[in-house]
């Protein structure tokens, strides 16, 4: 796929689509101007003057000035909180320009535990939104004082852990980090072992 993504981009290989006549958002250099952007199968293959990469079997979208803007991340949401389905909260999402989101599905661990969670995560990637996981740091949120259906602690946060979808541990709150939680504790090392990172959760 490489190679012909660089053929693409060396015009030696027609783009399969071609935007045309766009206004480029940059967002490393912060500024806007006028750029094509060549595209084969779902990747870019070059931004600028693109002719050179359009042959007869590319789709040429005439941008009409409309600003090209990268996708726009949610780096934290509780996707289940809206109430509906991961089909229409993507449709919802990916209409106002936002293409990925990281979710921790919290609010599922709470009613169906880890097995809950993995039947949402698969029923997610049935949709064109990105989801990377952030695997919840506790549920229930106040041991003893809520009714859950579903715990998640050390032992569940080490084999989510290890799904190809998680990116790291969500919402770690500052109280049992401060009393020294041990179990939390190992879940951060663990965490960090992993590469994965750590999202802190306070005032």
């Amino acid at each position: 796929m490489h190679e012909k993504i660089i053929s693409v981009a060396l015009g030696k290989i027609p783009a399969d689509i071609a935007i045309k006549n766009g206004n480029l958002v940059n967002v490393f250099t912060e500024e806007i101007y006028e750029a094509d952007v060549a595209i084969f199968g779902n990747r870019i293959a070059a931004v600028g003057d693109v002719g050179h990469c359009i042959g007869d079997r590319t789709t040429i979208i005439d941008a009409n000035g409309k600003y090209l803007v990268p996708g726009l991340i949610d780096g934290h949401v509780h996707m289940e909180s809206s109430m509906i389905d991961p089909l229409n909260f993507a449709k919802a999402l990916l209409s106002l320009g936002t293409t990925s989101i990281v979710t921790d599905l919290h609010e599922i661990g709470a009613v169906m535990g880890l097995s809950g969670i993995r039947k949402m995560l698969n029923i997610c990637w049935e949709t064109p939104l990105k989801f990377f996981f952030a695997v919840p740091s506790h549920v229930p949120f106040l041991k003893g004082l809520e009714t859950t259906g579903g715990e998640i602690g050390g032992e569940e946060i080490n084999e989510a852990l290890k799904w190809k979808e998680a990116v790291g541990l969500s919402e770690v709150l500052v109280s049992p980090v401060i009393s020294q939680n041990e179990s939390l504790l190992r879940s951060i090392d663990r965490t960090i072992a992993l590469g994965k990172t750590v999202e802190g959760h306070a005032a």
